[in-house]
């Protein structure tokens, strides 16, 4: 091992986020101020250089656009371009799988993302880049559904909405140890089940149609609490529905609109565990019209049956720390990916995340480059992109997997401020490096610090030397697993 290059990557690693002492403000990265709501604290990173990032393919665009293949070892045959070597694996694995990219982009693969179908659910383990128009490829994961070892698809699709949140993320990119991923998946399905559950909350939902009852699909729908002055917004779907979940029970104040027809506004109540119905019906050009009541709906799940059963609290709560019990509670599954869409599961999530617009909204007017994540006070990650560009275009899957994280932990919540957050993400050289290198592609490195891992990927293709993303984790090392910002809910 070449020990005089680690060193070397250690000091660039430092200097980029620390700077260096009388260089020019805009290299180094510094974080804003706080953005909290409830017990999840994010910190945006700005500064450094904002590097042209436009060429790389994320996972979720290449499997959208088909020139990202994912499968089980052992079925590649037909999916290669004639010229391409074959796979000669001799079937399924539970820790690899096997990508194809067919597209004339580089590929960027970040841990924690998750692969859904084949045999089972997989997350990926470590951030890795893939060359354009790759020869298959073999990819190290872990299982997020255990129990289920049945072909459920040829082929993966990926989980867009969400990434594992930084629980699942530790011992797969750290401990890499399964057994690990296996029991932290556990406790993160049984706290986000319990947390959904156990909220006193009701909904609003209604469909918006014109006079003559066509539904009106693309509506803008804004709901207000009118105790708390709160607002959400949401579309109407293709067939003109609407629906807010997780709402605290009191008076607020719909407002409607559509292109070619006036606003409608209309005052009704939310009560906990009730569906409150609004049929609205608009009118050209007219500012007020009729909208049907009814608040005494009982509270319905979604659209998906499978997924959207409702669950046994009795069973979740003495359910014990491992998945085969917990998985029956929810829809027979024991699938992570499964777990965080059930409908009622992906509002809480949403709700624990804030105002996920106004967010992104703030950091891309900011230049930021990534986040400094504290939950209940305790700082416990960073993810750092090459761009504000890249962090865009992942920002929703990464807040969504910060709140569910946040929604694992309860209890007292501890003080954090701008000035420690600083210190977490100056501290980035440690007392041990690895580095692995795919020469011409990418190197990844892991360092080890006091009590945290810093993870780099850096591209090498040409144009590309820098680093495309950095991960932070607080870590135990002795015991070899991760943080506890708090008690976990059971």
């Amino acid at each position: 091992m070449n020990h005089r290059g680690l060193a070397s990557l250690a000091f660039l690693l430092s200097t980029a986020i620390a700077g260096v002492s009388g260089g020019p403000a805009h290299e180094t990265f510094h974080v804003l101020a706080p953005i909290t709501h409830g017990n999840l604290t994010i910190f945006p990173i700005v500064g450094g250089v904002d590097y042209d990032t436009s060429r790389f393919l994320t996972l979720d665009e290449g499997v959208r656009a088909g020139t990202v293949i994912v499968t089980e070892q052992g079925v590649v045959q037909g999916l290669l371009r004639r010229g391409q070597p074959v796979n000669r694996g001799s079937g399924a694995a539970v820790n690899q799988l096997v990508l194809i990219n067919n597209s004339d982009r580089p590929l960027l693969l970040l841990a924690g993302e998750i692969v859904a179908g084949g045999h089972q659910d997989r997350v990926i383990g470590a951030d890795r880049l893939v060359p354009p128009n790759s020869d298959p490829i073999d990819l190290s994961v872990f299982c997020v559904e255990p129990g289920r070892w049945v072909g459920r698809s040829g082929q993966f699709g990926s989980m867009k909405s969400q990434m594992a949140q930084p629980s699942v993320r530790v011992p797969a990119m750290a401990a890499k140890d399964q057994h690990q991923v296996w029991n932290q998946v556990a406790e993160a399905r049984k706290a986000v089940i319990a947390t959904s559950q156990s909220l006193v909350s009701g909904d609003f939902t209604g469909t918006i149609t014109d006079r003559s009852g066509a539904v009106v699909p693309n509506a803008m729908i804004t709901l207000k609490n009118n105790g708390t002055g709160q607002t959400r917004s949401t579309s109407t779907n293709n067939s003109g529905a609407f629906r807010f979940s997780l709402l605290q029970p009191g008076s607020y104040t719909l407002s409607a609109t559509a292109s070619g027809f006036g606003k409608v506004e209309t005052k009704a109540n939310v009560n906990a565990g009730l569906a409150t119905v609004a049929d609205v019906k608009l009118g050209v050009g007219s500012n007020s019209q009729a909208v049907e009541i009814t608040s005494a709906a009982p509270l319905v799940q979604a659209d998906n049956a499978d997924l959207s059963a409702n669950f046994d609290e009795n069973v979740v709560g003495n359910a014990p720390n491992g998945w085969n019990d917990l998985g029956h509670a929810v829809g027979g599954t024991t699938s992570y990916a499964q777990t965080m869409a059930i409908p009622k599961v992906q509002a809480t999530i949403d709700n624990a995340a804030g105002n996920y617009e106004s967010i992104r909204d703030k950091l891309k007017k900011e230049g930021a480059k990534g986040a400094v994540v504290a939950i209940n006070g305790k700082l416990v990650w960073i993810d750092l992109f090459a761009s504000n560009d890249l962090l865009m275009r992942y920002w929703q899957k990464l807040v969504r997997s910060y709140a569910a994280e946040s929604l694992t932990c309860s209890g007292a919540r501890g003080q954090v401020d701008q000035k420690s957050a600083q210190e977490f993400l100056s501290r980035m050289s440690g007392s041990r490096e690895v580095v692995e290198t795919e020469a011409g592609i990418y190197r990844r490195a892991e360092i080890t610090g006091d009590n945290y891992k810093v993870f780099s990927i850096t591209a090498l293709m040409p144009k590309t030397d820098f680093d495309v993303h950095i991960a932070k984790m607080t870590y135990d090392v002795e015991a070899g697993k991760a943080y506890q910002p708090a008690i976990m809910v059971r």
